[in-house]
């Protein structure tokens, strides 16, 4: 497997698991606010499925929003993967996955969102969602983990 693979597929990981941390802090929020913990995919899949997608339960469309996430934020990891390459870890690290996030959320809520999914957009929680970027931020930022863990150290003894 080439170096670019790798880096793109650690950046996937750490995608990923940014992307579940946003769903769990919007479903958790979900329920703390009294809808349904389904209502954040729900939410998210209004995209494609409109007002039908909007209710409190576990459908087809909650799957459609939760894929759409991993999708996105996903594709999101890749890039930050490719451009991160083998630089260290560190507040640099963090800085850039921050800056990620914030320009995400900016993006894709703020500007896409209300573009492709006006009906979604108006029952969207704003400071639930740029909270939860918060967390994909900060799973990003654990890119250097997973690529330590696909690019071990060179042993070779040469240096």
């Amino acid at each position: 497997m080439s170096r670019n693979a790798r880096y793109a597929l650690a950046g996937l990981q750490a995608g990923i698991s940014g992307s579940l941390g946003l769903l769990l802090w919007m479903s958790l929020g979900s329920r703390f606010f009294g809808k349904s913990v389904w209502w954040a995919s729900n939410l998210m899949s209004s995209v494609f499925y409109g007002e039908a997608a909007l209710n409190y339960s576990f459908s087809r469309s909650t799957l459609t929003g939760a894929a759409l996430v991993f999708f996105v934020y996903g594709g999101l990891g890749i890039c930050f993967g490719l451009l991160w390459r083998e630089r260290p870890g560190g507040a640099r690290l963090l800085t850039a996955a921050l800056l990620t996030g914030g320009l995400a959320y900016y993006v894709l809520v703020k500007w896409a969102w209300r573009n492709f999914s006006p009906l979604g957009a108006v029952y969207a929680p704003e400071r639930q969602i740029f909270i939860g970027h918060f967390f994909f931020s900060l799973l990003l930022a654990r890119y250097p983990h997973f690529r330590d863990r696909l690019l071990p150290p060179d042993r070779s003894g040469s240096q």
